[in-house]
């Protein structure tokens, strides 16, 4: 095995607005990185009130990290912002040794008035992104993704309330990461 053929994963981390998402696009080659993510990872009808996770449960966590691993042939994958908590890190580290993987994390940061301001300036365009996750490009107005001139729109969770929700949540679970 040659140094680019190593078998590598990629983890960001970070709050909301850090620029885990744009760093990924602008960064990582399209076609040579495999993505995780936990709500595609985990089989439909799961999503509960789990421990740390708060909305799947997990022990499915785990499971899709596994099913994920013994699945993925590609030499990249990239963890887009997962781990969420300690005892994924630990569980995601583990199952990495088990499939000689080596494994690799990105921490992002950003102060919460950043957070603010960056989340006001974010949309969505739900043409090129059906799960309204990924920022989008926008014309001049603001009203037009640059990419395919579709409408565009604020990402779900960017609301004050839910922002400063998920910043403190972030804030709170990641140093054990």
């Amino acid at each position: 095995m040659t140094a680019s053929d190593k078998r590598v994963s990629l983890c960001l981390v970070g709050p909301p607005t850090a620029g885990k998402s744009t760093f990924a696009r602008k960064h990582l080659l399209p076609g040579w990185w495999s993505v995780f993510r936990v709500r595609e990872a985990v089989p439909k009808g799961t999503a509960g009130l789990g421990e740390t996770t708060a909305w799947i449960p997990e022990a499915s966590v785990q499971k899709g990290v596994d099913r994920f691993l013994a699945n993925e042939r590609e030499v990249h994958i990239l963890f887009d912002n997962f781990p969420g908590h300690a005892g994924q890190m630990v569980h995601l580290a583990q199952s990495h040794r088990r499939v000689q993987r080596d494994l690799y994390l990105v921490r992002f940061e950003v102060g919460w008035h950043d957070c603010v301001a960056r989340a006001s300036q974010r949309f969505v365009c739900r043409r090129c992104d059906p799960s309204g996750r990924v920022p989008a490009s926008t014309n001049e107005a603001r009203t037009l993704c640059a990419r395919c001139d579709g409408p565009v729109a604020r990402h779900r969770t960017d609301a004050v309330a839910d922002l400063e929700f998920r910043y403190k949540r972030s804030q709170s679970l990641l140093p054990g990461v």
